[in-house]
């Protein structure tokens, strides 16, 4: 009990050295960055060098509270507010390409610009094509697309294609940084089946601020089978994207990310969805299909009707679940996605009805509107095009008695000491090897440390894997469909599987964009 106890407080006592040490570097960039940003570019050519010591203050009221801030994302101790629901929600426009010699041609720019998130208040943001985040880009399975990207912010950026299967040359990891003022052209084949995917930045070390001022857009994959599944089509009357994020605003409403940065995950109390603050969702009687992304940093989010009615899940990160399953909640950690569909023709309370998370928080109130004709909802079925090998129960059975893992992958850390497999992320070095269009098993292990340890959303690029298993058990059945990222509790193991078609190297890293930021990422060489 002794020697605990003196582990303990010499692990204390390190943490307040740590602390004493960034209180120099805060207050120093505290003194020479404006409010106006107008030397920006300055203060972060040296973000790599202070990522370590960022948000000393955070790390304070950290410590003040060392349960909440170890339980990670899963245990948020700053409170959403309730949407006041003042504001028509956004719907991200479609960018519609042009087609060159059997191509599909989308122009994508990255910009600084500023975006009325709060009425009467200019906040400068990032946006790609825009002020604030993106548009919806629309691929087709099997066809050629080429993206035309230029990089108009003031400092590095990549462009990752979150959850597509694609080269490494294009994935847009760390290795992949287009330079100010530069244009690149990105080409890949589109090999996968119908999903909700999305983009965002991956340079290391800038990755949480880019994406927490904006750089954020979404990829539907469509093919003609889908058609025949019955789902809601109709782009932004009943086939809505949902964008959560949660945000900090300064008291003169800007999203100074560096004054709310926090090394274990930077949390906000004002919700956005789409870009909207305070929205509001009219919806006509009919059966509506919501695509969720958890775009935020680090809070995960669990989403439900305030009136308990349950309703659809029909599609997980990489794609549609071989059959629709009945849920009365979904949770989402940093970076997941699924697909629900709600029939508010067939809820028999319509009135003060809301999207709201586990704490009763209103996220985002719907309005049902009377109907402007009739609709006879479609019986939603599943298509034997989109099953998958674990569908089969003599399949699962058979990798759950599988002891042959050819990649054991250990997460282990909080704040500036996070790491994988006992090392922080060095672009030098190759972590794990896989080989090419080989099926493997990789084991995901969350070793806690005293404390308890954090939860932990593991991404891997470059492939769509399937869960085998949590804990020597099957996974839920929402879980069973194509992923590119889940969460890992402290002490918990998970076994995918995974197969990789092209060649070269690819990210895997805690998707808690501080962790990622601060080096909890690993190397993986596809041979």
């Amino acid at each position: 009990m002794l020697q605990k106890r003196s582990v303990f407080l010499l692990f204390m006592v390190l943490l307040l050295l740590i602390v004493l040490t960034g209180w120099g570097v805060m207050f120093q960039r505290a003194a020479n960055t404006k409010s106006d940003m107008s030397h920006a570019p300055s203060v972060r050519q040296g973000m790599g060098r202070e990522r370590g010591m960022m948000d000393m203050g955070g790390m304070m009221s950290g410590m003040m509270d060392m349960g909440g801030m170890m339980s990670g994302p899963h245990g948020a101790t700053i409170r959403l507010r309730d949407s006041k629901g003042t504001h028509p929600l956004a719907i991200p426009s479609v960018l519609q390409p042009t087609y060159e010699h059997g191509e599909a041609v989308y122009t994508l720019r990255a910009e600084v610009g500023e975006t009325e998130l709060i009425d009467g208040i200019k906040t400068e943001t990032y946006g790609y094509n825009g002020s604030f985040l993106g548009p919806v880009l629309r691929f087709k399975k099997g066809e050629h697309v080429r993206v035309q990207f230029t990089n108009n912010l003031r400092e590095p950026t990549t462009v990752h294609w979150h959850g597509l299967i694609v080269p490494p040359v294009v994935d847009g990891g760390p290795e992949n940084r287009i330079m100010p003022g530069e244009a690149t052209s990105l080409t890949f084949d589109v090999l996968q089946d119908p999903a909700t995917l999305w983009f965002h930045p991956h340079p290391h070390g800038q990755t949480s601020e880019q994406v927490y001022k904006g750089l954020a857009g979404l990829v539907y994959i469509d093919d003609d089978e889908a058609k025949l599944l019955n789902l809601p089509e109709t782009y932004g009357q009943n086939d809505i994207p949902l964008i959560f994020q949660d945000r900090l605003f300064t008291s003169n409403g800007q999203l100074d990310y560096w004054k709310v940065a926090n090394a274990d995950g930077t949390l906000g109390d004002t919700l956005l969805i789409n870009g909207t603050v305070d929205p509001i969702l009219k919806v006509q009687p009919e059966p509506v299909r919501f695509r969720l992304l958890n775009g935020s940093n680090a809070r995960t989010l669990t989403i439900r009707l305030n009136t308990g009615d349950a309703f659809m899940q029909v599609a997980t990160d990489g794609g549609l679940l071989d059959q629709p399953q009945m849920i009365q909640q979904i949770t989402l950690s940093p970076a997941e996605r699924a697909e629900i569909v709600v029939d508010f023709g067939a809820l028999k309370d319509r009135q003060s009805l809301a999207l709201v998370d586990d704490e009763g928080v209103v996220l985002l109130p719907l309005s049902v509107q009377k109907a402007q004709h009739s609709v006879q909802a479609k019986p939603i079925v599943s298509n034997p095009s989109y099953t998958s090998f674990l569908s089969s129960t003599e399949n699962a059975d058979v990798l759950l008695k599988e002891s042959s893992v050819q990649h054991q992958v250990v997460f282990f850390g909080m704040m500036q000491m996070v790491q994988i497999n006992g090392k922080k992320y060095d672009p030098r070095r190759v972590d794990f090897k896989a080989r090419q269009g080989k099926t493997e098993i990789w084991e995901f292990y969350n070793k806690p440390d005293m404390m308890g340890g954090m939860v932990h959303p593991v991404h891997l690029h470059g492939a769509q894997f399937q869960i085998i298993s949590r804990n020597g058990e099957r996974p839920p059945v929402t879980e069973q469909g194509f992923k590119d990222t889940f969460a890992i509790a402290p002490g918990e193991r998970v076994r995918v599987l995974v197969t990789f078609q092209y060649t070269g190297t690819y990210m895997l890293h805690c998707h808690l964009l501080e962790h990622e930021d601060q080096g909890m990422m690993a190397t993986v060489l596809v041979q």
